[in-house]
């Protein structure tokens, strides 16, 4: 039987996974960013700061079939960076969000008519836009904030959102059923034989 030993071959297995970014590791650790370009701070993108281990581009070792990546993830204060213009909002020559002029109302520009009734009946308050939103996936918080104001509908509409037509039709059904169904509940309790005190 005859065996032979490739290991010369091959690079090297990386060392120093637990001390990234010194001189002695193979690895150092890496964090996505834009440089500040379009407003974000502290190398966040998406409103966190991820920092990866990885291996140095001039190092050749390799990782090796047990290696874990680590990753790193905190969360970031938001800022402009992290939203955009809204549904029927343009950007600006100054960077700014503006709205698209057929469908200013006298609102704020916000929620159209049919978003206003069909919010207010499905929750009891309505959204009015500033003109952004934040960007999908982004999870930033505090702040900057650029995200619609909520306010509460009408009394009327109120009413009408908790007291949908569903609901009166079932509560009519109960209060029916209750008022003509006593009756018959009541003679099926007299029919019924009276337990024997002693049992």
């Amino acid at each position: 039987m005859i065996s032979l030993d490739f290991s010369g071959l091959h690079e090297p297995k990386c060392k120093g996974v637990d001390s990234p970014g010194k001189e002695s590791s193979d690895f150092e650790l890496w964090s996505p960013h834009d440089d500040g370009r379009h407003g974000s701070n502290n190398k966040c993108f998406l409103g966190q700061q991820v920092t990866y281990i990885r291996r140095k581009q001039d190092t050749e070792c390799f990782n090796g079939e047990d290696f874990e990546r680590t990753t790193m993830r905190v969360s970031c204060l938001c800022t402009d960076a992290d939203y955009e213009c809204d549904v029927n909002y343009v950007k600006n020559l100054g960077g700014g969000c503006d709205p698209l002029p057929e469908v200013k109302d006298s609102e704020g520009f916000g929620a159209t008519g049919m978003d206003k009734e069909m919010d207010c009946a499905a929750e009891g308050f309505y959204y009015i836009s500033q003109g952004y939103r934040k960007i999908p996936g982004d999870r930033c918080y505090g702040g900057v904030q650029k995200d619609p104001h909520r306010k509460p509908c009408n009394g009327i509409a109120l009413i009408t959102s908790v007291v949908s037509f569903k609901t009166i039709v079932l509560g009519a059904i109960v209060v029916a059923c209750a008022y003509y169904g006593w009756p018959i509940i009541e003679a099926i309790l007299l029919m019924l034989p009276i337990p024997d005190p002693k049992f």
